[in-house]
């Protein structure tokens, strides 16, 4: 028996092109993908194909060069960096468990010392709030002298930009070339958030760097090093857990349960060393940040900016002090969220090809969009979701009217991560902190990192609609009135899933 009308709209097969693929025997989607079509730049200007000509033997040593000045640019200020970047507290954090003892001692010194009525700079603090597993990571680190970790920590940066482009490239299907490469990461390497990142010397990169390698194991057919390595990344940053959810509905299960328990093990067991001490800790600061911390001047989640509107906070003169309103506000966030995601991906395991990575790129987004906190640097996980984009464009070309629109749109979102976005953020900051009328209206206009990743997100499920044949409002219609149809079909491939694992260990499943 076949699904449901409604289920069935939702999950029918697309081409690449956007249009309908005939179904394969037994319901099965067809695996050959249509015919590459040439990117012709001339479609743009007839000049850029010369001008490209002109400059492909000189992509390398020019991506190279970009890549070594960024990291130069980065590296300027010597030793004295080690002292406010936020590597200091990693630093610390891989001291203090090498020696067994307890790394939240900060956390709770600045948690004791909070006081709501304070003001915007009281929050620029510097404290480990991690699981165990990252400061585990830099224990190698300690065994050099500060200025050796930190130019160690930015050299690791580089790779991982470098290698998280190329695994993303493999995940889409492709077998990149050195110039691609480099060429997608030196265009990674000048947006502001990466800058941000390795100026601070953080942890997003290498969580990227872990994303795109499982997603190019899964598509390699290895769902158990795919879950391990997802798994890692979600033991530093445990919003990316939710990504495990979306595998699940994609009945992606031995990927899924694997990230799940890996997340679990790598995430937890190091307390079995730390003890009851640091296990309580690390709850109560965790329980802290995602409360109390929110309203943090630069949390550019939409939860932190309705914190800021609607509680009393030291970042932000509130519209109204109504802290019920943030929790409401933000559930109907997430339900809009979740059904404009559901709506328009398929319900297939991933494959290695440009939709599979559009449609994780789109949940990366969603991700963004409904975790408490995010802080400036994590929106370069927006460079997974454009490099899926690129991998589309390369396959089907400019020659229809929506690749060429959706091809300058995305060279748009790029401009604005290489610079506006963040130029805009400081000038209208200003104006949050300032006791006036106007100041809710700045809070809300301020985070514009925030408003791109809710353009980047809608742009994404246009895209996506378009290359699975749906149109987007009617998607969304027959999600919401084929829910019981969707969910039931759902329990019935996990309750098979739970007896022959294996049926979807193979991408193709």
């Amino acid at each position: 028996m076949g699904p449901p009308p409604a289920h069935r709209a939702i999950i029918a097969p697309v081409s690449t092109r956007g249009g309908r693929l005939p179904q394969q025997p037994g319901g099965s989607e067809p695996d050959s993908g249509p015919p590459q079509t040439p990117f012709d730049a001339a479609v743009f200007d007839r000049r850029l194909p010369g001008i490209v000509a002109w400059l492909r033997p000189w992509a390398v040593p020019i991506s190279v060069l970009v890549i070594a000045a960024a990291t130069l640019y980065v590296m300027r200020s010597g030793a004295a960096r080690f002292s406010w970047a936020d590597f200091r507290t990693f630093y610390q954090a891989g001291l203090d468990v090498r020696s067994g003892a307890n790394p939240y001692l900060g956390a709770m010194s600045f948690i004791h010392a909070y006081t709501p009525a304070g003001n915007g700079t009281y929050w620029t603090t510097q404290v480990y709030v991690y699981a165990p597993f990252f400061a585990y990571l830099m224990v190698p680190l300690t065994l050099l002298p500060h200025w050796g970790a930190l130019t160690t920590w930015d050299l690791l940066n580089v790779a991982f930009v470098v290698f998280a482009v190329y695994a993303a490239l493999r995940a889409a299907g492709l077998r990149p070339s050195a110039t691609m490469v480099l060429l997608l990461a030196a265009a990674s390497a000048v947006t502001l958030p990466v800058h941000r990142e390795w100026d601070l010397g953080q942890s997003d990169l290498l969580v990227m760097a872990l994303i795109c390698a499982a997603l190019w194991a899964r598509t390699a057919g290895r769902a158990g090093l795919a879950g391990l390595l997802l798994g890692a990344g979600c033991a530093v940053k445990p919003e990316l857990l939710l990504l495990a959810l979306v595998l699940l509905w994609r009945r992606d299960f031995r990927f899924a349960i694997a990230a799940a328990v890996a997340t679990a093990i790598l995430g937890l067991a190091p307390f079995l060393l730390l003890g009851q001490r640091a296990w309580s800790d690390f709850w109560t600061a965790w329980g802290f940040w995602a409360n109390q911390y929110l309203p943090f001047l630069h949390n550019e989640s939409p939860k932190g900016v309705l914190a800021r509107l609607f509680t009393v906070n030291p970042a932000a003169h509130p519209l109204t002090v109504a802290p019920g309103a943030v929790t409401v506000l933000w559930l109907v966030l997430a339900v809009v969220v979740l059904v404009l995601t559901v709506a328009v991906t398929s319900t297939r395991p991933l494959r290695g090809d440009a939709l599979s990575l559009l449609e994780v790129g789109l949940a990366i987004e969603a991700i963004m969009l409904v975790s408490p906190l995010t802080e400036r640097p994590y929106f370069l996980f927006l460079l997974i979701p454009l490099i899926g984009l690129f991998c589309w464009v390369r396959e089907v070309g400019v020659a229809g009217l929506f690749e060429r629109r959706a091809t300058v749109a995305a060279v748009l979102f790029w401009l604005l991560l290489a610079g506006p976005a963040e130029v805009a953020e400081y000038v209208v900051d200003t104006g949050v902190t300032v006791q006036s009328h106007a100041a809710p209206l700045f809070t809300l206009l301020a985070p514009a990192y925030m408003w791109v990743t809710v353009a980047a997100f809608v742009f994404q499920l246009l895209v996506v609609a378009h290359l699975r044949g749906l149109r987007l409002v009617p998607a969304v219609g027959a999600t919401l009135r084929g829910a019981p149809a969707l969910l039931l079909a759902w329990l019935g491939d996990a309750g098979s899933a739970l007896g022959l694992v294996r049926e979807s260990d193979s991408p193709a499943a």
